[in-house]
């Protein structure tokens, strides 16, 4: 029997030449040879990654629910790029609020949004503040200049706390009432558009806070339906326009709405603010003259002289 070759003379046959070796597939034409044809697989990828995405989204959307995209809108964030204008462009807004107020649709679309620009909440809430200011001020320097005796004049600090709820509650809350409204028959205003056209919409009242500085109810009475009349144009007419195109049927209700609110509104800024009540007194000579009465002033009476059975003494 003879001996096996040695190894390595069958290790000379496998020689591997570097250059001319390919590890390419070779399509045989037989199932399981050939390469991989990777775009059959393409859309089932695009899909399944879309699928995840949507999945992903729809996640983040259900864990933060509408509190989330409530606070989200509240946020500081949210809110910067409605602080961010310019003395021209405040200056603008407020020239427009009484100028253009007539005109059907120029506030809104002209001043407020036009290219490059959105609604603010800087000038509402600087006008709302200085009407807070003011309707304080003027209501206790109005009493002051009505009476003759300096020593019973005294600072009704509530007057500032009463312009402070009423005048945000016109500034904010009624727009927020509207904006819902709006927002269920696809009228395209926005919440911060509302707020806008409310808070320039007090700048009829800062001159009118002055003028009622005078002593007299006739005239107080003329400068708060001016102020009144053109405060509400402004509003109705960039309101009722968009309405009108969007639910005719709406219209006339949401207009008869405005104008009720406007009117309590104007009719509680006069009397918490300019209430002035007189009663007869005689001055001696047998002729009687009116007397402004302060209640925060007035204590009760009684007279000892008087016996009337304890009715009526105080």
């Amino acid at each position: 029997m003879s001996a096996p070759p040695p190894l390595n003379s069958n290790l000379n046959q496998f020689e591997i030449d570097d250059e001319n070796t390919s590890f390419s597939p070779i399509n045989m034409g037989h199932v399981g040879t050939g390469g991989m044809d990777n775009a059959a697989y393409a859309p089932a990828q695009t899909q399944f990654s879309g699928h995840h995405q949507q999945q992903q989204q729809q996640q983040g959307q259900s864990s933060g629910g509408w509190f989330q995209r409530l606070t989200s809108c509240c946020s500081i964030v949210s809110l910067q790029s409605h602080f961010d204008v310019d003395t021209e462009d405040v200056k603008d807004r407020l020239m427009g609020s009484v100028l253009h107020a007539n005109k059907p649709d120029h506030f809104v679309v002209s001043i407020l949004n036009k290219e490059g620009k959105k609604a603010d909440l800087y000038g509402p809430i600087w006008i709302t503040m200085a009407c807070v200011f003011l309707f304080a001020v003027t209501s206790n320097t109005s009493k002051y200049l009505r009476t003759d005796s300096i020593s019973d004049i005294e600072y009704d600090i509530s007057h500032l706390t009463h312009a402070l709820s009423i005048l945000s509650f016109y500034t904010f809350v009624i727009p927020f009432a509207l904006f819902l409204v709006f927002k269920a028959i696809n009228v395209p205003l926005t919440f911060m558009d509302m707020v806008s056209l409310y808070g320039y919409s007090l700048v009829p009242y800062l001159p009118m806070t002055i003028m009622c500085l005078f002593p007299s109810v006739i005239l107080e009475w003329i400068f708060l339906l001016g102020a009144s009349a053109l405060s509400l144009s402004l509003i109705l007419r960039n309101v009722i326009g968009p309405v009108i195109r969007t639910s005719m049927a709406w219209s006339g209700p949401i207009s008869i709405g405005i104008m009720g609110c406007h009117f309590v509104f104007m009719m509680v800024l006069k009397f918490t603010f300019y209430r002035h009540r007189y009663h007869k007194t005689s001055d001696g000579g047998g002729s009687s003259v009116d007397v402004e009465d302060d209640d925060a002033n007035q204590e009760p009476y009684f007279d000892e002289t008087v016996d009337d059975g304890g009715n009526g003494r105080w």
